[in-house]
């Protein structure tokens, strides 16, 4: 392998890192550019190509992919629903869990695993209340179109309705992808607590 293959795979690696460790700016990132394509005057590059399917297929298509956009928004609904319940967790085992570490860096260590769960928890609920935020649709309504415009013009509806698609399904990603590391966070909090329990040699609820 060359330095510059080495070098490449290395980048990927931290590329993949960041995302996984802060998914909020690589969504914020391609929701902008997927939007900025779905709404931009010129039709995506994709359109060309489903302008070699027949009506009926294109017509197929168009509906099946607004379904999926519904089905998106409802299980990011129910993502919503995980990360709250996830966060109501965190908070009532918080002080329960601090109080009753006497090692001071190890109470350092369960609180900033604590506080990071938390962060992940409440970013990710804003991530998935975008759910409850309408993304726009591209179709046809009453106006008739003529036919030597109509296949074209539902080529360029389904193009568009796919990188909205992409949005959603990027907006889900984060979501779990915070869902994820706040209870990884959580695990590490739980982790030190057990810790210091056997460090101290007590038990971890007997009176002081």
């Amino acid at each position: 392998m060359s330095c510059k293959e080495w070098l490449a795979n290395i980048a990927k690696l931290l590329s993949r890192f960041t995302q996984e460790l802060a998914p909020f700016g690589h969504y914020l990132f391609y929701k902008r550019k997927r939007l900025r394509e779905a709404n931009s005057k010129t039709p995506p590059g994709i359109a060309q190509k489903y302008e070699k399917l027949s009506e009926k297929e294109l017509t197929t298509r168009l509906q099946e992919e607004r379904q999926r956009g519904a089905a998106m928004d409802e299980k990011t609904f129910k993502m919503t629903l995980s990360l709250s319940f996830g966060l109501t967790v965190v908070g009532t085992l918080s002080p329960l869990l601090l109080e009753r570490i006497h090692i001071q860096n190890l109470r350092t260590v369960c609180g900033a695993a604590i506080a990071f769960s938390v962060f992940y928890a409440l970013t990710g609920g804003f991530v998935a209340l975008g759910a409850m935020r309408t993304l726009p649709t591209y179709g046809f309504g009453t106006l008739l179109v003529p036919k030597s415009k109509r296949k074209r013009d539902f080529a360029q509806a389904l193009a568009r309705n796919e990188l909205i698609g992409i949005v959603r399904h990027l907006r889900n990603e984060t979501a779990y992808m915070a869902l994820r590391n706040g209870f990884l966070f959580l695990s590490v909090a739980l982790g030190t607590f057990l810790y210091a329990w056997v460090a101290a040699g007590v038990a971890p609820f007997d009176s002081d």
